[in-house]
């Protein structure tokens, strides 16, 4: 065992960990690789992350052309429910396969169990849409691991892309993009073209720091969040 003279937040650079270990049986090739192996995550998680400005790691998103070539290969009616689903709600992977519909209040029910958060979406004419032709796929049991192993491999079958844009055109490849990029894309497309950070927060459920204490006097019914949401996704009816 480590001695507990040694730090939790020591850098491991600065310690003899063969020595430390020395009982334990682990012969000293052993500790330097230990060693290198806790420098590594400590470089890629910590000091890393110090260097990067606010915002910099938030996840690419699609262009219109590249959402479309996504979901032309997803053939999979079950794989392509949950994609599409993510898309014209703006769902966190996570909250994917805890998504209720309700019909009869025309409302999304949208659970969140990290946060142990319960939210709702008002279900505008392309999410009816949606629910009348994958209803028979829900309630979906699929982890959240599972769908993002099947996001990483049609993502990875478009290498074409690279062909068909060029690197030097967009500076993006579809490779680069992650389970989180059709989330962080449904959210770029309605704040382009709503504008309102009110009526942005709802749809992204999020909490508008810049409208402080104001946000309180502030309400849109589900009838007008409804119209603003079929107005930027009824555009893409064709994915359906």
């Amino acid at each position: 065992m480590i001695s507990a003279n040694v730090g939790v937040y020591d850098d491991p650079r600065q310690i003899d960990l063969y020595a430390e270990l020395t009982g334990t049986g682990l012969s000293q090739e052993k500790a330097k690789q230990l060693r290198r192996a806790i420098t590594a995550y400590i470089d890629d998680n910590f000091e890393r992350g110090k260097e990067r400005t606010l915002y910099g790691n938030l996840p690419r998103a699609f262009n219109k052309d590249q959402l479309r070539l996504f979901f032309s290969r997803i053939q999979n009616d079950t794989h392509r429910a949950c994609f599409l689903l993510q898309f014209f709600l703006g769902l966190r992977v996570g909250e994917i396969c805890n998504v209720e519909f309700l019909p009869e209040q025309k409302l999304v029910k949208i659970t969140n169990h990290k946060c142990r958060r319960v939210e709702y979406c008002p279900m505008y004419p392309t999410l009816e849409q949606f629910y009348l032709l994958y209803n028979p796929f829900f309630p979906l049991k699929l982890s959240n691991a599972y769908l993002a192993k099947k996001f990483r491999y049609y993502r990875s079958k478009h290498t074409s892309l690279s062909y068909q844009y060029g690197e030097s055109k967009t500076g993006m490849l579809l490779y680069q993009f992650t389970t989180h990029s059709l989330r962080h894309t449904a959210i770029n497309f309605f704040r382009k073209s709503v504008r309102d950070p009110y009526i942005v927060s709802l749809f992204s459920r999020h909490k508008p720091r810049e409208l402080g204490v104001m946000s309180t006097y502030y309400h849109t019914s589900n009838e007008e969040l409804a119209v603003e949401l079929e107005n930027v996704f009824g555009e893409f009816k064709d994915l359906l």
